[in-house]
Order: C-alpha cells, then structure tokens, then sequence
C-alpha cells in the first residue's frame, strides 16, 4: 500500500501532482508492473474533474487492474468521468440541476438525496442506470437496520404517494 498526501497552498500545483502520481501509476498498470488490482483514492476530487488522466483512468484502468474512488462533497463531475463510473452517493444537501450526476436521477430518486440518513447512500450502476438504496452495515445494528428499513420504506412509500 503506497498513500500520497499531497495539500499544498496553490490548487494548480496540488492538481498537477496528483495528475502526475495518476499517469504513472496507469503507466504501470499498463506495463503491468503493478503489484495485482490497485485502488487509487482521490479526496476533493472535483478539483480534477475533467484532467485526462483521470478519464484514462476511468475508462481504461479496470482492464488493467487500476480503480479509481472519486470522493467529493460536491458532486460537480466531468460527465465523462461519471458515464465510466459507479457512483455512490451519500446525502448532499443541494446539487446543481445541470450537473452531470443531477442528469442520472429520475424525479423521485432525486427527492430521495436530501432523505437520506446516517448509513445510507444510493448506489448507481452505470451498466444497469439505476440506482440502488443501499446501507453501511457498520453503522448499523441488526435492530437498528430493522427499523432503519422500514422507516426508509415508509419515506419512500410517501414520495412515491406525493
């Protein structure tokens, strides 16, 4: 496991070296002299939305064994990025409606987003285009996920109703 922490003052210089570590290391995912699958974790990674590096990661890194996690409080994405992407969505509370993530929700998963508690988030998958309820089993107790449940299913009744 190799972490690279780069925070720097100036926003282009921390972009450029997270951009550079990126290429090299889908450089040697290509040469294949990385060590099996690799994840990379970017942090505030709407801060290189749109880098070509990133959208080779994303669309050509998986046949390599090189994945990416983008994570970001604000869901502003390159929609090249998102279209090669699984996304997992944890509650925001707004999100522009010209986004590139606002474009996959259909009406009511979209009123889902600010709904969303603790422990759950929405899953999407971009091979089936929908999206999926899901829960943080580590948060969750099996009596508190029984109850957890059938709360979320009742708001969800409620939305649909409305």
């Amino acid at each position: 496991t190799v972490v690279f922490w780069i925070i720097m003052d100036d926003a282009w210089v921390t972009t450029t070296c997270v951009s550079t570590v990126i290429k090299y290391v889908l450089q040697m995912a290509i040469n294949e002299t990385l060590p099996g699958k690799t994840l990379m974790v970017t942090e505030e990674a709407q801060r290189l939305s749109g880098n070509q590096w990133v959208r080779n990661v994303t669309s050509e890194g998986r046949k390599f064994g090189l994945n990416l996690i983008s994570i970001s409080q604000v869901p502003e994405f390159d929609p090249w990025v998102v279209a090669n992407s699984e996304l997992a969505l944890f509650r925001i509370r707004r999100m522009e409606k010209d986004s590139p993530v606002a474009s996959l929700f259909s009406d009511g998963a979209r009123e889902m987003v600010p709904h969303l508690e603790t422990g759950e988030y929405l899953n999407y998958h971009r091979d089936t285009r929908a999206w999926y309820l899901s829960f943080n089993p580590e948060t969750l107790s099996p009596i508190h996920a029984r109850e957890t449940i059938t709360k979320k299913l009742n708001q969800l009744r409620e939305l649909i109703n409305n």
